[in-house]
């Protein structure tokens, strides 16, 4: 089964209820090296988007660093990553970042979720997600 097809399989009915958030399933395919090189450019966005937050440039940057221990699995690898002081967790699929990066404008069936501290995004979302755990701020700007 291809990845586009496996994410739309998870949409089906599966034992009288329906899946509401696809992508949430397991990421088969995936590889470590997809994951480390996604998160890196997740770091990139996350700092990105800290600095429109707090309109100062540079920012310093958020940094990662890998937390096996914590891994979901099925294709999905555990990062932790930092800002000031603050920290929070990334379960990052495995696939190229053309297929796990979501932005506006795509179709979101054709993604798998990251999850920021337990919650599954769409990458975009997780982006604002983290920003707003790591700058501990509820009212960031969700709409850019």
């Amino acid at each position: 089964m291809d990845k586009k097809s496996q994410l739309l399989n998870e949409i089906k009915v599966r034992g009288g209820s329906i899946l509401i958030n696809p992508g949430t399933g397991a990421v088969l395919d995936a590889t470590f090296k997809n994951a480390y090189l996604n998160v890196h450019q997740f770091c990139e966005d996350v700092t990105s988007k800290i600095a429109k937050e707090i309109k100062r440039q540079p920012p310093a940057k958020v940094t990662h660093h890998r937390h096996a221990a914590n891994d979901y699995g099925e294709g999905r690898y555990c990062f932790r990553i930092y800002y000031n002081g603050r920290s929070t967790e990334i379960q990052m699929p495995g696939w190229e970042l053309n297929e796990v990066r979501f932005v506006s404008g795509l179709n979101p069936f054709d993604f798998p979720r990251l999850y920021v501290d337990d919650s599954s995004w769409l990458w975009s979302f997780a982006v604002k997600c983290a920003v707003s755990d790591l700058l501990n701020k509820e009212d960031i700007d969700w709409d850019d």
